[in-house]
This record gives structure tokens, C-alpha cells and sequence, in this order.
């Protein structure tokens, strides 16, 4: 037995008969590489005509480890842009989402905004109604047909003229009152309206459209 870089190996004793041109060729061999035994020069010669078949074989496998190797670099590269594709795509809906949240903030606000308008208009129009129907003490709403309310306002403006001072509605209503039903006169001293200015009254009405306050719903109420 003999220690080699500290692994033990068996030794078999191996004889040959070969001719003297053969032998002098392994002794030339023997002393180019120097070995101290020829059973080492003998077990070199083995190995190097075993090389081409080790090369071979390991040329064979690592062929296989790097055909291994390219189909998982390939297998790897098209993972990864599929994990691109995917990360673009996430990020893609990201960006849609986001632009739909500020689409609907932006149409909440919006809305918020009008509604809040309307509110405002809605209060303005509550508060001008309260301020309407907080009327002062002694006095009612009186709801008149349109041809009433014109003859009404024809009287005012012919009164005010006449007397020389401004009469409003109040002045004719209220002086009509106190001379036909207090008084017990016919008419006091306010005239009837003429057929012609009457035909000329309900021509201006036919020709516009009037509004009355208000008061046209209850026009249609009247019992005249």
C-alpha cells in the first residue's frame, strides 16, 4: 500500500511480455515524465488514453448543464417580462382607478356645489316668501280676476291724476268701501269706467300676457 496526497491505494503487481521497441518506448516515456516509479509512469500513460473519452464525457455534460442552463435563462426571461407585463398593467389600472376617483370627486364636488346653490336660492325664495307673507297689520291678500285688477289700477291712475295725489289700490278699495257700504252712496265720487276704456283694457290684456302676484290660481276660484 502507498499514501498519495493522503488517500491510500491497492497495489496489484502487473507484468507483460511486449517487444524490446515497446518496451524502450515506455522507458523513454518513463524518464521524459519524471515519475520515481514506472507503476506511476504506468498508471499516467492509462490515464492520458482515458482523457479524450473523460474530456468527452465531461464535454457531453457540461453541453447538458449549459442546455439545462440556456432553456431556464429563457424560461427566467420570459417570467420576467410577463412579471413586467403584469406590474404594467397593475400600474396601468392604478392610474385608471385614480382618474376614476378624481372623475367622481370632481362630479361629487360639483353636484355638492349645485346642490348647495339650490339650497342657497331655496332659503333666498323661503326667506322672500316669509318676508311677503309677513304683511303689515291691517292688511289682507285679495286675490282679482285680471280684467278686475286692471279696471282697479285704470281707476287709480285716473283718481291720481283727477286729485292731483298719488292713490294706490288701498286709497280706491278702501274709499269705494266707506262711500257705497258705510255712507250708503251710490258710487261716492268715483265714476264707472266707460264701455270704450273697458274695450281698450281688455284688448291690452288680450294682447300680453299678465300676471297678477300670484293670483291667477285663485282668479278661477272666483265666484263672480
Amino acid at each position: 500500500m502507498s499514501q498519495d496526497n493522503n488517500v491510500l491505494r491497492a497495489l496489484a503487481q502487473f507484468s507483460v511480455r511486449c517487444e524490446k521497441e515497446a518496451l524502450d518506448g515506455f522507458n523513454d516515456i518513463h524518464d521524459m515524465l519524471g515519475f520515481a516509479t514506472k507503476g506511476e509512469t504506468f498508471g499516467a500513460v492509462i490515464e492520458r488514453f482515458k482523457l479524450p473519452q473523460v474530456v468527452a464525457d465531461r464535454t457531453k455534460e457540461l453541453e447538458q448543464q449549459l442546455t439545462y442552463s440556456t432553456a431556464e435563462v429563457e424560461r427566467l426571461t420570459a417570467r420576467n417580462l410577463e412579471l413586467e407585463h403584469e406590474l404594467a398593467t397593475a400600474v396601468q389600472d392604478l392610474e385608471l382607478q385614480k382618474t376614476d376617483a378624481d372623475r367622481f370627486a370632481d362630479s361629487t364636488r360639483q353636484t355638492s356645489e349645485e346642490l348647495q346653490n339650490k339650497i342657497a336660492m331655496l332659503q333666498q325664495e323661503l326667506q322672500q316668501a316669509r318676508q311677503t307673507s309677513n304683511l303689515p297689520t291691517g292688511s289682507v291678500v285679495i286675490a282679482f280676476t285680471a280684467e278686475n285688477l286692471a279696471v282697479l289700477d285704470y281707476v287709480c291712475n285716473r283718481e291720481s291724476r283727477r286729485r292731483n295725489t298719488a292713490w294706490s289700490r288701498s286709497h280706491v278699495i278702501n274709499h269705494f268701501i266707506n262711500s257705497r257700504f258705510i255712507k250708503g252712496e251710490l258710487n261716492g265720487d268715483l265714476r264707472s269706467v266707460s264701455d270704450t276704456d273697458i274695450e281698450k283694457i281688455r284688448k291690452t290684456l288680450a294682447g300680453q300676457q299678465t300676471t297678477d302676484n300670484g293670483q291667477q290660481t285663485a282668479d278661477r276660484e272666483l265666484d263672480l
